[in-house]
């Protein structure tokens, strides 16, 4: 039976009237006049989750420059020159004093104000993307917090929570492989090592109700922990509840409001949403063993890159995602060791398992961190296919 040690509640608060929510859409934030908008308020949060790794691993303490990032294998050769989504990007790094953290200070703004992009955008080591409409000036940390998954009805209240579930699980499996020594955090443990924002923890969106419940390691049981989330008001800020451990497994369903466990079903997040859905994912869990593969060779493989199983064991990915198969798309990774003369290298493929099914294109990502791909009916991308946005 699994046995806490340590129990820790946070409530996401409900940010909108119970009438406002039930009755009305035009209270809630609307979504970014310009499309590219949307790829802007994605891009931030990874700016933020690239600098947390890097301050962890390779920057022994230190956040880093854009260069630095794309040096470290962190972000892409497009962001690292600063332009990207007709978005013109910038970061700051303040060293640490003997009386002050290190900081960061990123900031995107429309290359062409009203032409490419309405709102600009920031975010420092506190992890908040703040703007708006600035005229195309530079936001700053004054500006108010953007939702960058913003609420228009339960479908959307959920699917924001489910991204939550998911990115505290990968924060435990960071903290784990970094600062805890093996062992998971606590809420308060995550937001101090900068691996999640203050606002998740203290819950001001979403609707949901989150328990963190986690066991260090003793003896021959390895660390353990479990992250539930259910409606705060079933049926206005959510129906569905859910659940998922250290296997890295989302499990849920309609409980009337009552918690998941371990013995619920799986949770399909593509199901009925097609086959972009899909392949969507598997850029995302690209991404993911691009960033984990980093941590491992910084950490644990003392220079060498990491085979999905032992990136599995260190916490660094899901085990879904360890075994290869994970949401309709089979992995597949190749490294070569560093040796006195080169560096390590690897390369990691993503085919769909059903061709035509689960995926119509393949994707590839290697050391350098671009993402590439084509259809390929079936078969394997590699390095020579164009670039994925």
């Amino acid at each position: 039976m699994y046995k806490p040690t340590q129990t820790l509640i946070f409530t996401a608060f409900f940010v909108f009237g119970l009438f406002s929510f039930a009755s009305s859409t035009a209270a809630q934030p609307p979504p970014p006049k310009f499309f590219n908008e949307r790829f802007i308020m994605k891009q931030m949060p990874q700016i933020h989750a690239v600098q947390v790794t890097y301050q962890a691993t390779s920057g022994a303490g230190k956040f880093g420059s854009l260069a630095q990032l794309r040096q470290a294998g962190l972000i892409d050769e497009a962001l690292a020159s600063g332009l990207k989504y007709l978005y013109r990007f910038n970061v700051t790094v303040t060293p640490a004093t003997t009386t002050t953290p290190p900081k960061y200070v990123a900031t995107a703004t429309p290359m062409l104000y009203r032409k490419g992009g309405l709102r600009s955008y920031f975010i420092d080591e506190n992890g908040d993307v703040r703007g708006g409409d600035k005229n195309g000036g530079l936001a700053t940390v004054a500006d108010p917090v953007i939702d960058t998954c913003a609420l228009w009805g339960i479908a959307d209240n959920e699917r924001c929570t489910l991204l939550d579930v998911r990115n505290l699980h990968g924060a435990e499996m960071t903290y784990a492989a970094t600062y805890g020594n093996g062992n998971f955090g606590s809420v308060a443990q995550l937001i101090a090592s900068r691996f999640i924002s203050e606002r998740l923890s203290t819950g001001q969106t979403r609707g949901y109700n989150f328990t963190v419940t986690f066991a260090n390691a003793t003896g021959q049981n390895p660390a353990t922990f479990q992250i539930s989330a259910v409606p705060q008001i079933y049926g206005v800020t959510g129906i569905r509840s859910f659940f998922i451990a250290t296997d890295g497994v989302i499990r849920g369903g309609d409980k009337n409001g009552a918690p998941v466990d371990e013995n619920d079903p799986e949770i399909d997040q593509c199901l009925g949403l097609g086959i972009s859905c899909y392949e969507s994912v598997s850029v995302s869990s690209l991404r993911t063993l691009h960033g984990a593969e980093m941590t491992f060779a910084a950490t644990s493989g003392n220079g060498n890159f990491g085979t999905l199983p032992q990136l599995a064991n260190v916490w660094l990915i899901s085990e879904s995602l360890g075994n290869g198969l994970h949401f309709g798309y089979s992995y597949t990774v190749t490294i070569s060791p560093q040796t006195g003369k080169t560096p390590a290298t690897f390369a990691i493929s993503a085919v769909p398992v059903t061709y035509g099914v689960t995926g119509f294109h393949s994707f590839y990502i290697g050391t350098k961190g671009v993402i590439r791909g084509a259809d390929h009916n079936g078969g394997p991308a590699n390095e020579n296919d164009p670039p994925i946005n």
